[in-house]
């Protein structure tokens, strides 16, 4: 499906100002958070990006927003990162902008911490949650043996330095891609005006810092998990949603992008797939309970419910 690029507008919060799109006319409404980083006027030009919007446009209207600090949203010194509440609030501000009550929430990899906190602190403007290869921690931890070894994160941040702006997310979850030049370009100039490499290594040390396994039974809304099979991109124990804390009430999950490493093009249009299926036949007949006790709260890093 080809799409033509909406125009991009502004909403406003606290006297700050989030760029975002809306694209489709379909019955369902979609919040597409793809990373931490995005720039909603440049991802038309990545073509697995743009052809997995259209793909979510066919039966629903699909919003995409920089969240403040990354893309065309104003700016904040790396060493101010917004909270993920901060973050948060960028997102009711696009959904009143637009008149959006409830939304599915699809996510991936870091965008999916955000959506985990707001589902479970606003389920009642979070019609379902679908995330794609999320984790709710990225590092190891004493009860967490399944997360990313934190004494390789030296490395990590090195490597952010040398290759954030050159393709670094093709060359470390699409390698079979990188043959093909122009879409590197593509990508690398994708990454460079979402975020600066300065930005990049600050958000990189965050990460590696938040927690949010206390959140995961707070989750009412439907959800649906999609992760690729491949241990390599996403360890067994993220995708399985261990760690000490079950998945919320009504999850379900899904392993069906095949162990042999597919490319991003690949898993966009298996979740997309996926996606519409499972929405417009659950989300609509979907039933929210709301307790009383849902509300979450952040305590440096951590979350709990209070």
């Amino acid at each position: 499906m080809t799409v033509t690029p909406p125009e991009t507008r502004y909403a406003r919060n606290n006297g700050l100002y989030v760029a975002y799109q809306l694209v489709g006319d379909g019955p369902v409404d979609v919040v597409l958070l793809t990373q931490w980083f995005s720039n909603v006027d440049s991802q038309w030009d990545v073509p697995p990006l743009a052809e997995f919007i259209g793909r979510l446009a066919r039966f629903g209207r699909v919003l995409t927003f920089d969240k403040r600090g990354t893309g065309l949203s104003d700016p904040v010194p790396a060493s101010e990162l917004p909270s993920i509440e901060e973050w948060m609030d960028d997102l009711r501000a696009v959904l009143d902008e637009n008149g959006i009550d409830r939304a599915v929430l699809v996510t991936n990899l870091a965008s999916s911490f955000m959506a985990m906190v707001f589902a479970a602190t606003y389920p009642a403007r979070a019609r379902a949650l679908v995330m794609v290869n999320a984790y709710p921690r990225f590092t190891r931890a004493d009860d967490y043996p399944w997360g990313f070894d934190s004494g390789n994160f030296d490395m990590v941040m090195e490597r952010t330095r040398r290759t954030w702006g050159k393709g670094m997310l093709l060359r470390l979850f699409a390698p079979s891609l990188l043959a093909d030049a122009a879409l590197v370009e593509l990508e690398s100039r994708y990454e460079r005006q979402a975020a600066s490499p300065g930005t990049a290594m600050a958000m990189t040390r965050m990460i590696n810092l938040i927690d949010v396994r206390s959140v995961l039974p707070t989750i009412t809304v439907p959800t649906m998990v999609i992760s690729r099979a491949d241990p390599s991109a996403v360890p067994a124990g993220h995708r399985r949603g261990r760690g000490g804390r079950r998945r919320g009430p009504g999850a379900s999950l899904s392993t069906s992008v095949p162990v042999c490493r597919p490319s991003r093009a690949q898993v966009r249009s298996s979740s997309a797939r996926q996606c519409a299926t499972w929405s417009q036949g659950r989300v609509c007949s979907s039933k929210i309970v709301v307790p009383a006790s849902s509300r979450v709260c952040p305590t440096h890093g951590r979350f709990s419910r209070s």
